[in-house]
């Protein structure tokens, strides 16, 4: 006998319903802009990653750069990436190794802006 998880439903399927609301294009009132809530729904994401998971500032995260990302060469012949941040408070500049998903984080950041120039 297999063994169902939480998340699946009596058929097996992962499907949760959800609520969708559409007004008419003609009736008056407030216009939502989609593009506008994901594009800031995207910098608070990756924001608030890049945060967590370098314990940076918020003055050291607004001075980052895509220079910032640098790749070190271990003398195993092993490549490990780093973030490199600007002096902030203490006048020092920082280089701290990045995680998998410190890199994902980064690499999406720079593909999207890449993509919107």
């Amino acid at each position: 006998m297999r063994a169902r998880s939480i998340d699946t439903g009596r058929d097996g399927s992962h499907w949760r319903p959800t609520a969708l609301f559409l007004a008419p294009v003609g009736e008056p009132g407030p216009r939502f802009d989609a593009e506008c809530e994901e594009n800031n729904a995207f910098w608070t994401w990756a924001s608030i990653e890049v945060l967590r998971r370098t314990g940076a500032r918020i003055e050291e995260l607004l001075e980052l750069t895509h220079l910032s990302p640098r790749q070190y060469q271990a003398p195993t012949g092993e490549t490990v990436p780093l973030l490199q941040i600007s002096p902030s408070k203490t006048d020092r500049e920082r280089v701290i190794p990045a995680d998998p998903d410190l890199v994902a984080v980064l690499a999406r950041i720079i593909r999207r802006i890449k993509c919107r120039c």
